[in-house]
């Protein structure tokens, strides 16, 4: 499959220690700039919500594999939030 790098996400170190609205506003802001990205990207009648789905299960599946287990979190935090807004 081809890949193309849209970016990188800076987690901040203390995300783990935030309390749960904080640390979905910061979910919240991070997905609203990855669908501006892909809005810019992408042809008018793709699905911008399945695209980001499946680039964030596949940046947590890359990341079970390095043994990533922080930035899975964080990645799965945002794919929940995205999945509780497209029910």
């Amino acid at each position: 499959m081809k890949q193309v790098e849209i970016g990188e996400i800076e987690i901040p170190l203390e995300y783990f220690n935030l309390p749960v609205d904080e640390k979905e506003s910061l979910c919240l802001e991070i997905m609203n700039a990855m669908m501006e990205i892909l809005e810019k990207t992408l042809r008018p009648h793709i699905d911008r919500k399945e695209v980001l789905d499946l680039i964030l299960q596949s940046s947590i599946m890359t990341n079970i594999k390095t043994e990533s287990y922080e930035i899975c979190q964080f990645l799965s935090d945002v794919r929940k939030l995205l999945n509780e807004q497209t029910s």
